[in-house]
């Protein structure tokens, strides 16, 4: 097994070995550029073996500034993406598996508006749900900050669509279903649980078949799609 570990003063990735009886020995080196702040290590082209990711300082920024990156599937295709907070800001990069940029979707999931500076980020099924969340350290505030994941936002069968935690389908996803169609403003959380009847689209039908679920009429919910419509 060999260790990767970031030389932050001489700008070098340094990797060492474990011989087997008990020791450490440098294995080699490798100069980057300058201001490395952080390696993570994780398969992300998908070839059986272990590649490096490492964030960097833009230059003339100030010290207390820092790029954090961490890898972690979180859409659901087996491949690692990637997380980074910089500043106030939180985002996420699909891994696409296409070189040389794999990491080839950057949104922005989240922006802090009171000052927050983040200073590290994990990714880890915190509820359960059987999908990775962001949970993201705030240094100026003393706090963090969870993203639940909504890119695998449909678990099991349909239904849930006010997306409660428990999942459970009752009269309040009617209630949700109806204020979305009828226009007052309902925002779906995830518009998979939404689409009742697996159809692709959200409309009067998923109100019916949503309707007889609940009244006893027998309607089942078709299983849900490994993502989001």
């Amino acid at each position: 097994m060999k260790v990767a570990v970031l030389d932050v003063y001489n700008n070098k990735v340094v990797l060492i070995e474990n011989n087997g009886v008990g020791y450490l020995w440098l294995y080699y080196t490798v100069t980057i550029n300058p201001d490395p702040t952080n390696i993570h290590g994780a398969d992300i082209d998908d070839d059986g073996d272990i590649d490096l990711v490492i964030s960097h300082n833009p230059p003339k920024l100030a010290p207390f500034v820092t790029i954090l990156r961490y890898l972690k599937d979180i859409n659901g295709d087996s491949l690692p993406d990637m997380m980074t907070v910089y500043k106030n800001f939180i985002y996420t990069a699909t891994n696409t598996n296409t070189g040389p940029c794999f990491f080839a979707g950057k949104n922005t999931q989240y922006t802090a508006t009171d000052g927050s500076v983040f200073s590290s980020i994990v990714a880890e099924d915190i509820n359960a749900d059987g999908d990775v969340d962001l949970v993201a350290a705030n240094r100026t505030n003393n706090n963090i900050v969870v993203l639940r994941n909504k890119q695998i936002c449909c678990h099991g069968t349909r239904g849930n669509v006010n997306w409660s935690a428990d999942d459970f389908v009752d009269l309040s996803d009617l209630s949700a279903l109806i204020c979305y169609l009828t226009g007052c403003g309902y925002v779906l959380e995830c518009p998979a649980e939404a689409d009742v009847n697996g159809d692709n689209k959200i409309d009067l039908t998923d109100l019916s078949c949503l309707k007889s679920y609940l009244t006893g009429g027998g309607y089942q919910f078709p299983s849900c799609p490994s993502c989001g419509l």
